[in-house]
């Protein structure tokens, strides 16, 4: 049984257990969107997303925290996310690698 958080956000699981792909999938967090996104963006598309799933975040295109709808979902590292929302981080030094360029880095077989 599907419910709103007190975040605005439906929780629930899509399928019973015995239905999921992985016995383990989702045990983690019973979040709908991000089971739309791992199921309908992540893994239809892994060429596109290197770093395993917990590594992103989903961003709601519209706003809108309940429009699950995979056309309204972007999976996006939390910079970017942050970016996006206009929420600032910390000014990390230059010694390492932002995760950005490290996945630039991935795509292009530079890391």
């Amino acid at each position: 049984m599907a419910r709103i958080d007190d975040n605005g956000y439906l929780r629930g699981l899509l399928a019973k257990p015995a239905q999921l792909k992985s016995r383990n999938a989702f045990r983690h967090s019973d979040l709908i969107h991000r089971q739309i996104a791992y199921y309908e963006i992540y893994l239809k598309n892994r060429d596109k997303y290197p770093l395993p799933f917990s590594c992103y975040e989903i961003h709601h295109d519209d706003g809108e925290r309940l429009n699950n709808s995979p056309r309204n979902l972007k999976l996006m590292i939390a910079q970017d996310h942050g970016d996006t929302h206009h929420i600032g981080f910390p000014v990390v030094p230059r010694i390492q690698l932002s995760l950005r360029e490290f996945i630039q880095g991935v795509k292009e077989g530079e890391v």
